[in-house]
């Protein structure tokens, strides 16, 4: 029983350590999206299959770019720093005002006020 009790233990360490050194790659990131008026955040991961999901919204959900270039990015990223990440999922999450942000690579033209004269 004892045996049994320190290989649990030693998987929850290792569990506890892998989830961690995703939170510090994720708050590593997360500013260089937020410089473009997005959000990154965690919504799952399985540290036994190696599938994570991430939450992509702010203004990066209303930017055109961000289904192609941003995704590939974090999809490439975490495998490459995190061994045991094998599918990474981005999720992007559009509120109703986001392209009213106006901030980032999506900048909204606006017209110019009409002449009423």
């Amino acid at each position: 029983m004892e045996n049994d009790q320190v290989q649990i233990s030693s998987r929850h360490r290792i569990d506890k350590q892998r989830l961690d050194d995703l939170d510090t790659l994720i708050a590593t990131l997360s500013p260089m999206i937020a410089a473009d008026g997005g959000h990154l955040s965690l919504e799952a991961a399985d540290v036994e299959t190696g599938e994570v999901v991430l939450i992509l919204s702010g203004a990066c959900s209303a930017c055109a770019i961000s289904g192609t270039s941003t995704t590939e990015a974090l999809q490439r990223i975490l495998p490459s720093r995190l061994s045991w990440v094998t599918r990474v999922e981005v999720v992007t999450i559009e509120a109703a005002d986001d392209y009213l942000l106006g901030t980032g690579g999506f900048v909204p033209k606006t017209s110019p006020p009409r002449d009423s004269g």
